[in-house]
């Protein structure tokens, strides 16, 4: 297994649906596919080189996690996420990830191990800040988080957590702008690990705001402006 964890690995072997359903998803993260656009079934099987059934399926999948909804008659189209349903996916997202977290605070003996694995994820991390490569640090990302949630080794969190990983990849690629902070980003994560294994008493707070904090400024944001505009 790649983190290095012991025992029967909670990931399967990435499947054909599966590969589909990452293609459209990085379709719509990079706005090949913007929200409210029609995903066409048959421009995929052309595209991919692929019958029909891994298509469906894939489309089937991401309108079950939401990324995607179907209208009778009409076909599948790309969903447009509200501001509050992005931060009530991102507070999910951070319920299950304090979850993981307690889970390896609470086992001596995968703590060791978990830090270093974390660690190795946060190299990762530099190397793609490094060359400036926005999409691949996004993924980076998105797998360090993946990785804090399979060393809890709880499939019931592991599921979870995948059925909302392709929204997440989403956000990421596009609440981040072109002047992406790579090292402060890579200084969180580290500070992350760091409250995780000292076992702070704010790694709840450390947590939202790590996944929430930007958002909720932004919402802030929005909010002000609304009133400016009420006022005047």
């Amino acid at each position: 297994m790649r983190n290095g964890m012991k025992g029967k690995s909670l990931i399967s072997p990435v499947s054909l649906t599966d590969q589909v359903a990452d293609f459209i998803t990085m379709s719509v993260a990079n706005g090949e596919l913007p929200a409210g656009s029609k995903v066409g079934e048959r421009q995929l099987c052309d595209s991919l080189k692929v019958s029909r059934v891994p298509v469906r399926e894939a489309m089937k999948l991401l309108q079950a996690q939401g990324l995607l909804h179907g209208e009778p008659n009409r076909g599948v189209f790309v969903n447009a996420q509200s501001l509050e349903e992005t931060l009530e996916m991102l507070e999910v997202r951070a319920t299950i990830e304090l979850i993981a977290i307690r889970r390896i605070q609470n086992d001596p003996e995968r703590r060791g191990s978990a830090e270093a694995t974390l660690s190795d994820s946060v190299d990762e991390l530099r190397k793609q800040a490094y060359i400036k490569d926005f999409t691949n640090y996004c993924l980076a990302d998105l797998s360090f988080h993946q990785c804090l949630v399979e060393l809890s080794e709880s499939s019931i969190l592991l599921t979870l957590w995948q059925s909302i990983s392709r929204n997440v990849l989403v956000f990421l690629l596009n609440e981040r702008s072109g002047d992406f902070d790579f090292e402060g980003s890579i200084e969180d994560h580290n500070r992350l690990i760091r409250k995780i294994f000292s076992n702070d008493a704010e790694i709840e707070n450390e947590l939202k705001q790590h996944l929430i904090g930007y958002i909720q400024h932004t919402r802030n944001q929005d909010r002000a402006k609304e009133y400016s505009d009420e006022k005047e």
